[in-house]
């Protein structure tokens, strides 16, 4: 056989271009052996076992000298059998995440289209998966975002596809795929969100727990009411779309009563409080809840044993006689200086009874912990700590709407700045604070480490604290004073691996 090239009786140019022909030959050689390459592989490709010890691995976090404070993510999950989860609740699921499962192949070519087109354009790796190449990518693989991941993982959808029924698939999928709270499966998913058995859901509560599958972090009840909303209506625009909900259900559609999240007995004591703020942070910073619960974290906290074990051990000693820890709310947090590391948290007695912190949740009235933001901003101006103010008590001022007491009615006659601190004079701060702007008193308090979101009035009463901010913020801005003006944002994870 001979080849016609360059080509006869044709001149210039044209003599090299392939004829028509030749385009289609080689366009038809590539083909088979694109085809013989993909049906080879196939061939080729058996289902491994179900990789379930991914599944079950916790997060370790330790205390920074490497010594254990705890764990998150014990593995909740309870199989069951298709039949035991409702029509209706499948269906919701088949709505928010496969809506053509039953027809389809196990891949989807558009979804397929949709994914390569997002990730060429440098939006990162899009999904576009079937839930058969979600089970296969949760069984099988592991959850890296890779494209050599994403073809065995199309790879092994068509072999599931093939060796197994839809129906089976769909059962493994709904017993291993993670719903928040440390939920895995349908019915751990359904005790956790409703209190209830998965053959006992309703269908908003289907929808619910159909809306959490795709990032259950973002959708938590509790922290994302409305974006959870917004995933629930889409649920049933597809049920409405399918013809597996009336217009009636989805336009009266409404998140049904969602059970409190349970807290595990692990998070008892004190030291619950120190888990569940490096959990919030790991959060934060961008990990998914479900890697944290079954990723396998190994994660070095900043808090100090030693430290943590002082600090419960100073609220204890100083509690008022006769009262209990339970009668009052006690924070505590300890900052380094210029690197906010936070070496040791008091939240409460027991995280498992009440689980907000007293630390970083809780607020309170500053009081006269912010007097030494108004003396910052004095000794930027210049005004020394050997200037003297008239200490006495009561005092009127034009700016306050009532005399100025000092605490106990104690009277000082004129002092300098340095004997007004020692006793926390509130005539002379408030004269001081007038002396400087309330507005520059506020200016150094941002400055120190007091959040925005807290809320500071430039008024005379600034310097007596009527704002409030959390335990940690006063330790931070203190911290930023202890090391010289450099102030550091406080944080809890040292190294995350």
């Amino acid at each position: 056989m001979t080849i016609d090239y360059p080509r006869a009786g044709r001149s210039g140019v044209l003599r090299f271009l392939p004829s028509w022909r030749q385009v289609l030959a080689l366009g038809a050689l590539g083909a088979f052996a694109v085809a013989g390459f993909v049906g080879v592989v196939y061939a080729m490709i058996e289902l491994p076992d179900v990789n379930r010890a991914v599944l079950e691995q916790r997060t370790l976090l330790t205390y920074r000298d490497g010594e254990e404070l705890g764990q998150l993510g014990a593995t909740n999950r309870t199989i069951i059998g298709l039949d035991d989860v409702p029509v209706d609740v499948r269906r919701a699921v088949l709505a928010a995440e496969n809506r053509d499962f039953y027809s389809d192949q196990g891949i989807s070519p558009a979804g397929i289209a949709r994914a390569a087109w997002t990730n060429l354009t440098g939006d990162g790796l899009q999904g576009g998966s079937t839930i058969t190449q979600q089970y296969a990518k949760n069984a099988y693989l592991t959850q890296e975002r890779t494209y050599v991941r994403k073809v065995k993982e199309l790879f092994l959808a068509v072999k599931l596809d093939q060796e197994r029924s839809k129906d089976q698939i769909l059962e493994d999928y709904l017993n291993t795929i993670y719903f928040g709270r440390n939920a895995y499966g349908i019915q751990a998913a359904a005790e956790a969100y409703f209190g209830k058995d998965a053959a006992e859901l309703e269908l908003a509560e289907g929808a619910v727990l159909a809306a959490l599958i795709r990032a259950p972090g973002a959708y938590d009840p509790d922290d994302n009411p409305e974006r959870l909303r917004q995933r629930v209506d889409y649920v049933f625009s597809g049920m409405l779309e399918e013809g597996w909900a009336s217009a009636e259900q989805a336009r009266g559609a409404r998140i049904p009563k969602i059970a409190e999240r349970e807290t595990d007995d692990r998070l008892g004591g004190p030291t619950g409080y120190l888990i569940e703020t490096a959990r919030r942070e790991l959060l934060a910073a961008g990990f998914t809840a479900e890697r944290i619960d079954q990723g396998g974290l190994q994660v070095r906290t900043t808090f100090d044993r030693a430290a943590q074990g002082a600090a419960v051990a100073a609220v204890k000693a100083n509690l008022p006689e006769g009262a209990r820890q339970d009668d009052l709310r006690v924070g505590l947090a300890a900052v380094e200086p210029g690197t906010g590391e936070v070496t040791a948290m008091y939240g409460g007695p027991d995280y498992v009874r009440r689980s907000v912190n007293n630390a970083t949740q809780a607020t309170a009235q500053a009081g006269s912990t912010f007097k030494p933001f108004t003396l910052a901003a004095a000794l930027e101006q210049g005004i020394g700590l050997r200037s003297t103010y008239d200490g006495a008590s009561p005092r009127t001022f034009p700016e306050y709407k009532r005399p100025v007491e000092n605490f106990g009615g104690s009277s000082f006659g004129t002092i300098d700045l340095l004997t007004a601190t020692a006793n926390s004079v509130n005539t002379v701060y408030v004269d001081l604070a007038l002396d400087v702007g309330p507005r520059q008193v506020v200016d150094v308090a941002r400055r120190a480490g007091i959040p925005d979101s807290v809320e500071i009035e430039p008024t005379a009463s600034v310097t007596l604290g009527p704002a409030a901010p959390h335990v940690i913020d006063i330790a931070n801005a203190f911290a930023t004073f202890a090391a010289e003006g450099r102030r550091a944002e406080p944080h809890v994870l040292l190294e995350v691996r």
